[in-house]
């Protein structure tokens, strides 16, 4: 993908910190609780 492409999705669709934790069972367990 190109990175402009990749960076759009990332920060457009991603859960926390352009980083796609909905689907890492263990990232959403380490993450702070709000």
């Amino acid at each position: 993908f190109p990175k402009k492409a990749c960076w759009s999705c990332h920060n457009q669709k991603a859960e926390t910190d352009h980083v796609f934790t909905q689907f890492y069972p263990i990232l959403r367990q380490a993450r702070p609780s709000k």
